[in-house]
């Protein structure tokens, strides 16, 4: 009995000396972790800007108000101010004395203790980056506040610019801030971006709290989903899991998702109303590699902000070695310039009507948009005729025609005796392959009255004064239908994969490639039968990076006219084309585009409050019917 105590006490002694020793030995490391932590957690003094930029921390370890705003440009309209502390800066309205400021005034942040967001709601910037190194991409979020980077700034006319250095993440650039007229205008070049090999930058949102509102004030804001949406603010609201956010022109990144909501930003714009005072945000540069983020009360933190996202690394989808899909950063930088336009209204002035005519006036005196719409002309009646589409069956496809030609001129005629003077007809279906078959080819089917049909009711629409135009898709393509390669005349992605379906079926055909098919194949054919023009379904309504290696193109390239769009020309000298769902990517191009169907309503997860056109006056728009619950 007391032979097997003394068995039982050694071994216990045994483990508890071995248990003593594995303590022991892994205390060092137990305690370089916790230094660690503490170091990436704590403020380092080392990353304090030059010249006493930043507010060194008092001996009770709190640390000191930040430093006073200081005027540093000044025009008629607006004083601008810059806090040499953080950067932060504000905006002075002359006209009545308002004060837009970058950092959310303190005694206004209704955080619930939340630090963190305390701290995010004073920053000048939001940045996200990533770990090249890791086996699939992991962004991660940041702002001027947890680095507390170095800060070096340079005056400019009528402003300032400001170089950021991020020590821990080996990531600089810089941001300038000036005034020009009755705007502030932020602008971050493209080649002051540096980055290290360890942390990659992924994007940067300037002034994310500009002028945020809190939810005692009275106004809304505005984002461009559909063709814009206000979202009044509440007193009463639930917390949101997710802010909207959207691409600019859209994602870029072919999803083939055709049952869910995408959320689109249609225009570059954003905007905040906040009482007797508002401000219209316009990208005006990099406009095509952006995002808009609208984060109302209830996200993260009780204030209503709206902001830009400038994206300078796009994602992709990677094959590893056992065949599946990753996504990860590409590798080369986005070097481009952005620039936002914060355009300020006070009084009566202040309502989403006048920021839309700001955007007006930005696209027809800067873009050289020239409008459709003239002052006492008749607005065209518009009329979509379906002509022809097919069914698909086992061996052959049956053509179902649902208008002729003559058909189709007899409704035209019957319109004009009912007393409609202008008509702007469209005809989906026309040719042989039917509507939503593509490529469609040319040639306008014999089943609808061929060749010779189309080109009577054309005549017949010349002698009217009417518009005739011709409905085609030149950007999808469907497997089976002649007139494309699979392989060589499609859109490639980052992985160098042909972008398509799962199923493989539909594609999208390089803009290059295909104009070169339209000028040699199509166009000249379409010219002889005297039609007013065409109308291009799905140009505009995507853009994307393309990696084909003959004719690889931007996100900005697809709305450039040489690069797809050809030049059809009326008799009467003047282009004419038509955009059918579509956003105003293309609009800057010249003043072919005057026709819009938004088939879409302004409803996002945050139910925004009303749809408001932003481009009114510079094209015609027509409502898509549809069956939608009221907003």
């Amino acid at each position: 009995m007391k032979t097997r105590l003394a068995k039982r006490w050694i071994y216990y002694l045994t483990v508890s000396v071995i248990i003593a020793a594995l303590v022991l030995l892994a205390l060092p490391s137990v305690q370089k972790a916790i230094e660690r932590a503490k170091e990436e957690m704590r403020p380092n003094k080392n990353q304090v800007v030059e010249s006493e930029q930043m507010p060194a921390p008092e001996e009770n370890g709190q640390p000191q108000k930040p430093a006073h705003y200081e005027k540093i440009a000044e025009n008629d309209r607006l004083e601008l101010q810059f806090r040499s502390s953080d950067s932060a800066i504000a905006v002075i309205d002359k006209s009545n004395g308002y004060r837009w400021e970058s950092a959310v005034p303190l005694q206004d942040v209704e955080t619930d203790g939340n630090e963190l967001w305390t701290a995010s709601s004073q920053s000048i910037f939001h940045l996200t980056y990533t770990d090249p190194h890791l086996p699939a991409l992991e962004t991660q979020e940041t702002n001027f506040a947890l680095e507390q980077p170095k800060m070096t700034t340079t005056s400019l006319e009528n402003g300032i610019s400001v170089r950021y250095e991020l020590p821990r993440l080996k990531i600089s650039f810089d941001m300038s801030f000036q005034l020009k007229g009755n705007a502030l205008e932020v602008t971050v070049p493209g080649q002051s971006i540096q980055e290290g090999e360890d942390n990659w930058l992924m994007s940067v949102a300037p002034l994310p709290f500009f002028g945020a509102a809190s939810d005692h004030d009275q106004g809304y804001a505005v984002y461009p989903d559909g063709p814009g949406a206000l979202s009044y603010f509440k007193t009463n609201h639930p917390n949101y899991l997710n802010p909207y956010r959207a691409g600019v022109y859209g994602a870029d990144t072919i999803t083939f998702n055709f049952f869910g909501r995408e959320q689109n930003a249609m225009l570059p714009i954003f905007g905040l109303k906040v009482g007797d005072n508002s401000f219209m945000g316009i990208i005006t540069q990099g406009e095509y590699d952006a995002n808009i983020l609208y984060s109302p009360s209830g996200y993260l933190i009780n204030l209503n902000r709206v902001s830009s996202e400038l994206v300078y690394r796009r994602e992709y989808e990677a094959v590893k070695k056992d065949g599946n899909l990753t996504k990860k950063p590409e590798k080369d930088l986005i070097r481009e310039d952005h620039t936002i336009r914060y355009v300020f209204f006070s009084g009566k002035e202040a309502d989403y009507s006048h920021m839309a005519t700001a955007y007006r006036e930005y696209l027809l005196d800067e873009q050289g948009v020239v409008p459709k719409v003239k002052k006492g002309e008749a607005v065209p009646f518009g009329l979509d005729l379906l002509m022809g589409i097919k069914k698909d069956q086992i061996l052959i496809d049956h053509f179902i025609q649902n208008t002729t030609f003559s058909e189709a001129q007899d409704m035209m005629e019957d319109l004009s005796q009912r007393g409609v003077q202008s008509i702007s007809a469209n005809l989906l279906g026309w040719t042989g392959e039917g509507y939503m078959s593509y490529p469609s080819g040319y040639k306008p089917s014999r089943k609808l009255g061929g060749t010779s049909g189309l080109a009577k009711l054309s005549e017949y629409a010349k002698s009217k004064n009417y518009q005739l135009f011709l409905q085609d898709n030149y950007v999808e393509a469907w497997k089976g239908n002649d007139g494309f390669s699979s392989r060589k005349d499609v859109v490639v992605g980052a992985n160098h994969f042909v972008v398509t379906d799962r199923y493989s079926e539909l594609f999208y055909l390089n803009a290059g490639k295909q104009n070169a098919h339209f000028q040699k194949k199509v166009l000249n054919p379409l010219r002889k039968l005297g039609i007013t023009g065409i109308n291009f379904d799905g140009i505009g309504s995507q853009l994307y990076y393309d990696y084909n290696d003959e004719y690889p193109l931007k996100r900005g390239g697809w709305i450039q006219p040489e690069a797809f769009l050809p030049p059809v020309r009326h008799p009467d000298g003047g282009q004419r084309l038509l955009l059918y769902r579509r956003n105003d990517s293309v609009l800057p191009n010249g003043a072919a585009w005057h026709y819009s169907l938004f088939g879409r309503s302004a409803k996002s997860i945050l139910r925004s409050t009303a749809a408001v056109p932003k481009d009114g006056g510079i094209r015609l728009y027509a409502i898509l019917p549809i069956n939608d619950e009221p907003l």
